[in-house]
């Protein structure tokens, strides 16, 4: 338990700075308001950008005083905005601003967000302006693809791009830039996605405008004569990793109430964003999965942030930054390291099952990368799998659990604890190599009935031993199988296979029969993976152990590629060859394909790593080549083997530059 830990809990996160921007008072009375509502609004309900250009401040800059007066001149309109937005029914809203978000490739989403806001709820106040920034930043990011090549990854970024100056103007920019732009303005997007805010701490007037900047930004592209169906949407992300969370982190079968009680009894939740908590477990349970995530990523990085701050004695990193600084993010939360050079207590005290899963949600390239691409708008939100939030609620529970006020078990906590505890990293660049030498494996493994005929081209093989029999007396197997055994040999000296040195050449030696399963032993046994890839220490220049896996995976692929493209013409050529539909040539280039097919073993020991990626791109180079030989368009099986017996003494001089063989 790490309930002894005091976890700071401040009644607001935002620094003094960014909370006197966010509370800034009307500069015009209620009666003002109403009486330049003409003014700001057009006739069709968008917002005035004549009017927005005589209100900001002239010669716009990147001065502190200059967004601090720029957001003032907004707040009255933002006031209004949201009075314009409240008298609107959702068929209202609909009725007028539809033919208006089409632009955006989204129409539902906002539509929900105007739901959410009306509500005049506080959680669901925070929960639309998750929403309304990221459907924004996305639908900019289309647009700018209309003139540009590579859409910035950051919305600061993509704000100062020529070609978004060019189709909205500046005044539209620079009031995009006051709200959500810079860590200098105020920066609504970064705010409620890092879960800085409270309920109702963030006023409403701010999401409403943003709401209502979207139809505005709309009728400005048809008065720029750029139609909506001529703005490519990008396509939302596809989960694929989902079906591995989902073996680890079943369906919940525990009632609303035990999860309930669990987050609420934790000083990992602090008591002002209950509400919001509450709302994120409302939608889960009615399977609004993916609105469910936009609250629970920020609120658990806000959290995780207290802890961060507790373990590592630096309470003042709870609060938002001033624009000198940084945010302390997930980034710094997950690092090793701290900004002064001082490791990182994190892991220490929830564990590396725990960490192995926040890396795999938040960070590795092959993971989801949940909070990224929830933020940046590139999810669609109402076809999110609940596999992938069970593996959140999971890790909130097992958290809210370490930090508990009533340490009584319950079957909740009990399940969380155990397989969080249990968890090793499915996406880490190690744990994707060793996933994709166990299919490789697995698809080579099958190759014996790829081969029915023999190399005589027989109809079948009369021997027990089919393909094999062939190879008793075959040269270059023979030559293959003695380069191989000093190889083996001394990996057996060096690594626990499980076996003996002469069961292990009975099992893999025989080309298309070899048993491989201490293989996957080997495979299945955990591999730490925490920090590895990043740097030892702060200074350190090293070569990556990433580059190695890298070439790893790029080599494992090719040769993937190539089994796979031996396998196709392999079964479509004896299937041609028993329906007598093969020319003489196809005939023998079919014998010559049969005669090629060994098994390809090399071994590899990482010694020195200078020597590794030496050889390993070399290694590469082969199987780009391999692959290109047993393409449909090369055919050429012959070069193939020929490769590969040039291959084989660069295998055995590597092997005895890494000392694996005397």
């Amino acid at each position: 338990m790490a309930n002894h830990l005091s976890i700071p809990a401040p009644r607001s996160a935002l620094s003094p700075s960014v909370k006197k921007l966010i509370c800034l008072p009307n500069d015009k009375s209620e009666t003002q308001v109403v009486q330049v509502a003409g003014d700001v609004l057009t006739t069709a309900g968008t917002i005035n950008f004549r009017y927005l250009q005589h209100m900001l401040p002239q010669s716009p800059d990147q001065t502190a005083e200059y967004f601090l007066n720029a957001t003032q001149a907004l707040s009255s309109i933002c006031t209004l905005c949201q009075t314009h937005l409240y008298s609107y029914s959702l068929d209202d809203f609909i009725n007028h601003y539809s033919h208006f978000l089409t632009w955006t490739g989204n129409i539902k989403l906002f539509e929900d967000c105007f739901k959410l806001l009306v509500s005049e709820s506080p959680s669901e106040d925070v929960l639309g302006l998750l929403l309304v920034t990221s459907g924004l930043e996305r639908a900019l990011g289309d647009v700018f693809l209309l003139r540009g090549r590579q859409c910035p990854s950051m919305l600061k970024d993509l704000l100062v791009t020529q070609q978004l100056l060019d189709i909205f103007g500046p005044v539209v920019i620079q009031t995009l830039r006051v709200l959500i732009g810079l860590p200098i303005s105020l920066n609504l997007r970064n705010l409620v996605w890092h879960g800085f805010p409270t309920p109702g701490e963030i006023p409403p007037r701010f999401a409403c405008f943003l709401l209502l900047l979207v139809p505005s930004l709309g009728e400005v592209l048809q008065q720029g004569a750029i139609e909506a169906r001529n703005i490519t949407h990008r396509p939302a992300v596809s989960f694929h990793q989902t079906v591995q969370l989902q073996e680890q982190f079943p369906s919940f079968i525990s009632s609303q109430r035990e999860i309930d009680e669990v987050f609420f009894k934790s000083d990992f939740v602090q008591d002002d964003f209950i509400p919001i908590w509450k709302k994120a477990l409302q939608l889960y349970e009615i399977g609004s999965f993916g609105f469910c995530l936009v609250l629970l990523m920020p609120q658990l990085e806000h959290a995780l942030r207290r802890v961060f701050a507790a373990v590592n004695g630096c309470p003042e990193r709870v609060l938002t930054a001033e624009s000198s600084t940084l945010y302390t993010t997930f980034d710094e939360i997950l690092d090793k390291f701290l900004p002064s050079g001082e490791e990182n207590k994190m892991a220490l005290l929830v564990g590396e099952p725990c960490m192995d899963l926040l890396f795999d949600l938040l960070v590795y390239p092959d993971g989801p990368r949940v909070r990224d691409r929830l933020s940046h708008g590139e999810v669609n939100l109402y076809s999110v799998p609940a596999s992938l939030v069970h593996p959140v609620v999971y890790l909130s529970l097992f958290l809210c659990h370490k930090f508990i006020k009533d340490s009584n078990q319950n079957p909740v906590t009990n399940t969380a604890v155990s397989k969080i505890s249990s968890y090793h990293s499915l996406f880490h660049p190690i744990a994707v190599l060793k996933q994709q030498v166990t299919r490789l494996l697995e698809f080579s493994a099958a190759s014996s009935p790829w081969i029915t005929s023999t190399p005589q081209l027989m109809d079948k093989w009369i021997t027990k031993a089919g393909c094999d029999s062939c190879f008793e007396d075959n040269e270059i197997y023979i030559h293959i199988k003695m380069s191989a055994l000093d190889v083996v040999k001394e990996l057996v000296k060096q690594f626990d296979f499980g076996c003996s040195f002469t069961d292990l050449t009975k099992t893999m030696l025989s080309p298309f029969t070899a048993d491989i399963s201490f293989i996957f032993k080997i495979l299945e046994q955990k591999t730490s993976t925490l920090y590895r890839g990043q740097q030892v220490s702060p200074s350190d220049e090293v070569i990556r152990e990433t580059v190695i896996v890298s070439l790893l995976q790029r080599i494992t692929a090719e040769c993937h590629e190539v089994v796979a493209q031996t396998s196709r013409t392999l079964i479509s050529r004896q299937k041609q060859l028993q329906n007598k539909q093969l020319r003489s040539r196809q005939r023998d280039n079919l014998q010559k394909l049969i005669d090629s097919c060994l098994d390809n073993m090399t071994a590899a020991n990482q010694d020195t790593l200078k020597k590794v990626q030496r050889f390993l791109k070399m290694y590469l180079k082969f199987c780009e080549n391999e692959r290109t030989n047993t393409s449909p368009e090369r055919n050429k099986w012959k070069e193939c083997l020929d490769l590969f017996m040039q291959f084989l003494p660069k295998l055995k001089t590597y092997c005895m530059e890494c000392q694996l063989v005397p």
